[in-house]
């Protein structure tokens, strides 16, 4: 009963590490493909929207990956003359960017 328990205690502190991995705040494949929609966005709208919805935006981590996605969002739904999910996405990137102080 004992070794059982210590392999239970041991299942339960990888899963918890495993999971702490997967949900970790800065995902840099995240960034990197925000990297390429930021790359695409002038010249190739469409590939650029493509690229951005393969992300989910409440799969979004960290506020400055959620700062771009929405500036990206909004900046292809003008130039593909989509309608606009929300004014307040906009302002939440605004607010991010002022804060750093560093506007896009």
């Amino acid at each position: 009963m004992r070794t059982a328990a210590k392999i239970y205690l041991l299942m339960m502190v990888v899963a918890t590490a495993l999971v702490t991995m997967f949900t970790s705040c800065n995902d840099p494949n995240q960034l990197e493909m925000l990297h390429q929609v930021e790359a695409l966005k002038d010249e190739n709208p469409d590939s650029a929207a493509r690229i951005l919805s393969t992300l989910p935006r409440e799969k979004v981590r960290g506020r400055q990956n959620r700062a771009l996605y929405n500036l990206y969002s909004a900046e292809l739904n003008i130039r593909l003359v989509q309608p606009q999910p929300s004014d307040s996405l906009i302002a939440e990137s605004v607010a991010y960017f002022k804060e750093k102080n560093d506007l896009p």
